[in-house]
């Protein structure tokens, strides 16, 4: 998954089974997310492991 993000440019993250994804809130999965390029988002991530805890795309 790459993040845009408006301090630090890009930023590539891996997802687990573990990764939270959400649209507008409710869970979603990666196929979906895929129609969601360019959408603002929330997103948490472990820094060290370059992996996301959770995505919230904006709807």
């Amino acid at each position: 998954l790459t993040i845009a993000t408006e301090s630090d440019g890009d930023i590539v993250l891996g997802v687990t089974d573990e990764s939270k994804i959400l649209i507008g809130g409710s869970p979603s999965n990666l196929e979906e997310l895929a129609d969601k390029i360019d959408s603002e988002a929330y997103v948490e991530y472990n820094s060290v492991a370059k992996t996301v805890t959770e995505v919230n795309i904006k709807e």
